[in-house]
This record gives structure tokens, C-alpha cells and sequence, in this order.
């Protein structure tokens, strides 16, 4: 499958903005961090798929996992794309926004497929999202703003949001010049 879709997709049901953790249930997390550094994005996909026959055979079957999926998900919201999205110039997330901007409108087929991607993606990469939907629906995306809304709810975090914020929040910590400023966000314990 070589269709611009399937990297339209991909980023359809990405986690954006969440930071994957290394814990055990990744089984790339091991390689990425050997293979490609601090890579993100688009950069760390490319670094994966160069060194994808260095990768281990766990990495290799979980992404086999996820492509399988993502191949589901192109088969099944091909169509959505083709009756919602028409016209729809490819490229700069704009067939993803024509989707989103559709959900309620998609196939059960597309709906199902996404979701069953989504939940094994935030198996694999626990994250925030169903947190940043519940605390901060309505936060504007950029400038550290779903960072903040997440700080300002302590207790009400899941366990591996909790982590997760601590994470970027140290690694804030840890590349920044000099000490944070008086009332800058600190980690949560």
C-alpha cells in the first residue's frame, strides 16, 4: 500500500503531543532509543524504518501488529476519505482534519478500525489523551498550554499521564540553561 493515505492515516490516529515512555510494554522503545536517538516525529519514523532489520524480533512484531492495523484502518476508512473528503487537497494534516471534522458522519467500519489502532497504540505508548480529553477539553494545543492544564489538576492524573508529565517536565528541567524561574511547573509525585 503506497496510497498517500496511509501516511494519512498513520497521523489520523497518532498519539500527537503525548511522549512515548520506555516501559515494558514497548518493545521498540529499547531500539528507538539505540537507533535513533532523540529522533521525533516523522524523523524517528524514517530513523525505524532504515534500521528496520536491526530491530529486535519483538520491536519487529509489534510494528508488524500495528502496520496490520493501519492496513485495516486504510481498507475500511478508504471509502470516508472518498465521500467525505473529496476535493480535499492532500498533505499538511488536511485530509486528517477533514475526517475529524467528520467523525460523527464516518462508517462503523472506519470507526471501529481507528479505535481498535487507538487502543492498541495507547497499550503500546501509554499516554495522556483520555486525561487531556477529561481535564483540559477546550485548551488550546501549543505553548506548553495542555502541559499546564495537566499540572493543574494533581491527583486527577492517570498513572502513566502522571509519569509522563514528570518526564516532560525533567527533561524541560535538564535542557534548560539555568534553573527554572520562581513558580515555573514542577514535577507532580
Amino acid at each position: 500500500m503506497t496510497s498517500p493515505l496511509k501516511s494519512i492515516l498513520f497521523s489520523l490516529f497518532a498519539l500527537v503531543g503525548s511522549v512515548a515512555t520506555a516501559d515494558a510494554q514497548n518493545a521498540c522503545a529499547p531500539d528507538r532509543a539505540r537507533l535513533c536517538g532523540d529522533a521525533k516525529g516523522p524523523a524517528r519514523a524514517q530513523c525505524m524504518k532504515a534500521h528496520e532489520s536491526e530491530l529486535s524480533p519483538a520491536c519487529q512484531a509489534q510494528r508488524g501488529t500495528i502496520k496490520q492495523m493501519v492496513q485495516e484502518v486504510h481498507k475500511d476508512c478508504q471509502p470516508d476519505v472518498q465521500r467525505l473528503c473529496q476535493g480535499v487537497q492532500r498533505g499538511g494534516g488536511r485530509i486528517r482534519a477533514c475526517l475529524v471534522a467528520h467523525a460523527a458522519e464516518l462508517s462503523p467500519a472506519c470507526s471501529q478500525a481507528g479505535g481498535q489502532l487507538q487502543a492498541y497504540r495507547e497499550s503500546v505508548h501509554p499516554g495522556c489523551r483520555a486525561d487531556v480529553q477529561r481535564l483540559c477539553q477546550g485548551t488550546e494545543k501549543g505553548g506548553g498550554r495542555i502541559l499546564a492544564c495537566l499540572q493543574s489538576h494533581p491527583g486527577q492524573l492517570s498513572p502513566a499521564c502522571q509519569e509522563q508529565v514528570n518526564q516532560r517536565l525533567a527533561k524541560r528541567a535538564n535542557s534548560a540553561p539555568a534553573a527554572p524561574a520562581p513558580g515555573a511547573p514542577q514535577p507532580v509525585r
